[in-house]
């Protein structure tokens, strides 16, 4: 993921005949963070967290939805994805281990109130994946993100600060769910276990 920045430099101008000076200003620039491990893209190279380090992905993704999915069950890597120009999620497995992470600039100004999130949910295993439409309801407020779908996928979390941290539960089983809130409208989190892993994503 590349997370872009501008450094400028204010310079007083100065009258003709009169004193001048110069006074750098640095503007405030985003922070990304890590949540529930780090993810990258740095050229064509995607890493994630793997066994408690940051691993590196082989080959490259194809895509979508327009979103980077890497599905080689020969090597056992089938892992989903979401990238924007604010967040990289990371969720599935490298050589049949679970890989993933959430790397972002969280919201500031922070998003409030209640919403909608209309997005999508990657689900992979080391030998197959599934996605569907998925709308996640958001109440800031009561610190709650809600999402089911017809098939018996069923997200809930708990929300602190412009963060969140709660399960995917799939036919009875639960995987750790951790994401957050970024830019003006975004959510996005991965989750995994050792049946399944992906990610969830969405804008309001």
């Amino acid at each position: 993921m590349k997370l872009l920045s501008k450094l400028g430099l204010l310079v007083a101008g100065a009258a003709v005949g009169a004193c001048s000076s110069t006074t750098p200003t640095t503007p405030v620039v985003p922070v990304a963070t890590d949540i529930g491990g780090q993810a990258t893209h740095v050229g064509s190279t995607y890493s994630a967290i793997q066994d408690g380090a940051l691993t590196a992905i082989p080959g490259s993704p194809s895509t979508f939805n327009g979103q980077p999915l890497w599905l080689n069950t020969g090597t056992h890597t089938v892992i989903a994805g979401y990238e924007s120009s604010n967040v990289l999620a990371l969720g599935g497995y490298n050589s049949g281990s679970l890989i993933k992470g959430v790397t972002g600039v969280l919201s500031s100004p922070a998003q409030t109130g209640t919403a909608t999130y209309v997005g999508r949910y990657v689900l992979v295993s080391p030998s197959t994946e599934a996605s569907s439409a998925l709308n996640t309801d958001v109440d800031f407020g009561a610190g709650t993100i809600a999402a089911s779908t017809p098939s018996g996928i069923v997200v809930s979390g708990t929300i602190t600060g412009q963060q969140y941290a709660g399960t995917v539960t799939v036919n009875g089983i639960s995987a750790p769910l951790e994401g957050g809130f970024f830019g003006t409208n975004e959510m996005a989190g991965s989750f995994g276990n050792s049946i399944f892993a992906g990610v969830i994503y969405g804008t309001k």
